[in-house]
């Protein structure tokens, strides 16, 4: 039991400190904080495994807050070279060159596909590629704009969790948003599928909690690792206007 309270005044006296190296690397340690004081208050009535517990807790929130902080980092592997250039925002992106692309009437979003036939049937509710047919919807600008005017928590966490639900509705959502850094940006990606495709979003952080592209790309069903490392290249490209 000595050891036990040692043990835990001495985490208690330790400076928690990281260094914040994106926008995701948010220090609140004052939970930590707490479940240790309980687990010394557990110590000292007698109650070592309610206070082992709580040092388990407040370990497993450590960890929490040490993969938010030190996020795998993701660099651009595809030449993406043709270039779209928004004529209302500057926004800018690179992508496949020979595509077929379309400007949607709000001005802040496009889609692309390796032919018109693709492009048709993303702008369709279930889109179905065919073999060797690959395109993306890209929507650009603020939380709210990306988000579809709907209300939206401005962070990328918020804005990811909103198109994870969003999509649920209508396809199959595979797993939770991965953040990693893009070419030295924060961004998320997350796959879903639909009866004639298989898809992944990346959404990439172009101004903290102001300014977002993101990119939904699809593929034929069973080939979308062939065009993952495209999608993520197009997502590095973007960037917003002056």
């Amino acid at each position: 039991m000595r050891k036990t309270l040692l043990a835990l005044g001495f985490i208690l006296a330790m400076p928690f400190a990281v260094s914040a190296q994106n926008s995701l690397c948010q220090i609140d340690l004052s939970s930590v904080t707490a479940t240790l004081t309980r687990a010394q208050a557990a110590a000292a009535r007698g109650e070592p495994g309610q206070a082992l517990a709580l040092i388990a807790q407040a370990d497993e929130a450590l960890n929490r807050i040490e993969s938010r902080c030190d996020l795998p980092t993701v660099t651009a592997e595809v030449d993406v070279e043709e270039t779209f250039v928004s004529e209302d925002t500057g926004f800018s992106i690179q992508y496949p060159v020979g595509w077929s692309l379309i400007e949607t009437a709000s001005g802040s979003s496009i889609i692309i596909g390796t032919d018109d036939a693709a492009v048709e049937t993303l702008q369709t509710a279930s889109p179905s590629l065919n073999a060797e047919q690959q395109g993306a919807l890209i929507v650009f600008g603020s939380p709210t704009v990306v988000a579809g005017n709907q209300p939206v928590d401005a962070s990328l966490e918020g804005v990811s969790r909103h198109f994870q639900s969003t999509l649920a509705t209508f396809y199959l959502v595979r797993g939770s948003p991965q953040y990693f850094m893009l070419d030295g940006r924060v961004a998320a990606q997350f796959e879903f599928t639909g009866d004639g495709f298989d898809g992944l979003m990346v959404i990439i952080e172009l101004e903290p909690g102001r300014q977002y592209a993101v990119v939904a790309g699809a593929a034929a069903k069973g080939e979308l690792e062939a065009f993952r490392a495209t999608i993520v290249s197009m997502a590095a490209s973007a960037a917003q206007g002056g």
